[in-house]
């Protein structure tokens, strides 16, 4: 078959909105595949293809098309998730010819509409439990974007969270600020006499031990 093209570029007179997310998508790919030649690149190169940009008012939210011509490819939507996906697919297409070229073939015409089958296409990472490392939940955030997913569901904590949650839903609403707490004049008096024992907020022992966290359940405690 036809050899795949050296990388995609912008075409002349490209936006400098569609560049940066040209860019986006490079960067994407360069974290995910740091030996791989790169998919796009950012001014013309020889054995490319060019991508010319066109706004598609008449599409759906975060959908997009490509159009495979001869000479360019056009890539039609009408928001920023959409020219976003259209370039992943893109980057997408150029890995798979260059790496199963038996299996797979970078399109040289036709057209490709494409537009998300859910609006929720989300992860679940539960780190209050298990711990991974930095560079790992960084890597799964990249895997999430090169896979079009829109939603990082985070858990982060159990037991601080349920607190907060548990004390919010008890507290009695206000309607409004409190005001900015001082010491006044007795309180003074007594803390020279030694009557009332006063120090920095420093000196606070933030490793004592705390109450114990509400048990799980649904309870006004647990929230």
């Amino acid at each position: 078959g036809d050899m795949p093209p050296i990388a995609l570029y912008p075409a002349a007179g490209t936006s400098a909105k569609n560049t940066r997310a040209v860019a986006k998508v490079l960067a994407l790919y360069q974290r995910l595949f740091p030996d791989d030649d790169v998919p796009f690149a950012l001014q013309p190169v020889e054995g490319g293809r060019q991508i010319r940009f066109k706004g598609e008012s008449s599409i759906m939210d975060a959908a997009y098309e490509l159009r495979f011509t001869g000479k360019e490819i056009i890539l039609g939507t009408d928001d920023a998730s959409g020219l976003l996906y259209g370039l992943i697919s893109l980057a997408q297409l150029l890995h798979g010819a260059r790496h199963e070229p038996e299996t797979f073939q970078f399109p040289v015409f036709g057209t490709i509409a494409d537009q998300p089958r859910y609006e929720w296409r989300g992860c679940h990472l539960d780190v209050s439990r298990h711990f991974y490392p930095v560079a790992d939940v960084k890597r799964l955030i990249y895997i999430l974007a090169w896979n079009k997913l829109n939603v990082l569901h985070w858990h982060l904590s159990d037991d601080d969270l349920a607190a907060v949650i548990s004390y919010l839903k008890s507290a009695k609403p206000v309607d409004r600020m409190q005001p900015e707490t001082s010491i006044g004049p007795l309180p003074r008096v007594m803390a020279v006499l030694g009557q009332m024992d006063l120090f920095p907020a420093e000196k606070i022992d933030h490793n004592a031990p705390r109450p114990p966290a509400p048990v799980p359940g649904p309870t006004v405690e647990y929230g």
